[in-house]
């Protein structure tokens, strides 16, 4: 058993709610797409008239199994998972994970592993920093100084829930730590709705900044308009509008059993 007391910054709601889980941006933007990596990567085929080859890091053997967690508390600083012994859970801190909803239609929302702990019996509990349902699969590609396009990477695009200090939201992509930190730009690959051919989009991103973003991922903040109101609202809207991106619904996340 676990000794000590947290202190906790938000007040918390106690729950008893099993979740299934999936952990790891491979198992994760598997189930967000509903498809694995190289079929992700076919749909940047009618976009590669120039003669190059695309690169796709991955196959089709994306599909992972889901384990499950019960939640024990949430609160507006995040999630309290636990998952019981023998489920061989390779959880790390900092780790993309993806919950939904045990027994329903598939509604992922993804997450991050920001502490562990395994009790005497071996199981697990977690704290988990919600992202929510605006992460989005894309595929990221880094661009160098000479226009050389490198193998594409799997990435979350991510419209964070809370906003800044000064009431904007800065929406970022996450991508492994493998990602070329030097890029001058990115090729971006996403889907306008439900992910097929016709719905792909591809755009070359230049005014973006790669941090650190803990041990296994890079975070590329992507430019905001400037905000227009007090509140910040305004900066806000023009952002979902310039990266014309999609908010997901449970139809298109949907994968089939």
């Amino acid at each position: 058993a676990w000794s000590g007391r947290i202190e906790r910054e938000f007040p918390r709601s106690l729950e008893n709610r099993e979740f299934d889980t999936l952990i790891g941006l491979q198992s994760v933007h598997a189930a967000l797409c509903g498809m694995g990596f190289e079929a992700f990567g076919q749909c940047a085929r009618p976009f590669d008239d120039d003669g190059r080859s695309a690169i796709w890091a991955g196959t089709d053997s994306d599909a992972a199994r889901t384990s499950r967690a019960r939640l024990l508390d949430r609160g507006l600083g995040g999630w309290r998972l636990r998952w019981n012994a023998g489920q061989d859970l390779r959880a790390r801190v900092g780790e993309v994970i993806a919950l939904s909803a045990a027994e329903e239609e598939r509604d992922w929302i993804v997450g991050i592993v920001r502490w562990l702990r395994v009790d005497a019996l071996g199981a697990v509990e977690a704290g988990i920093e919600m992202l929510g349902r605006d992460a989005n699969p894309v595929s990221v590609a880094s661009v160098d100084a000479k226009g050389v396009v490198r193998a594409s990477m799997r990435g979350l695009l991510v419209m964070p829930p809370q906003t800044d200090g000064a009431g904007r939201i800065e929406p970022y992509i996450a991508v492994p730590h493998l990602f070329d930190r030097e890029a001058i730009a990115i090729e971006l690959l996403y889907f306008d709705g439900t992910p097929n051919q016709d719905s792909a989009r591809l755009q070359t991103i230049s005014d973006m900044r790669i941090r650190a973003n803990g041990d296994l991922y890079l975070r590329i903040a992507l430019p905001l308009p400037t905000a227009s109101k007090g509140d910040g609202s305004a900066a806000n809207d023009d952002a979902r509008r310039v990266l014309q991106f999609p908010q997901r619904t449970p139809a298109s996340t949907t994968i089939a059993p």
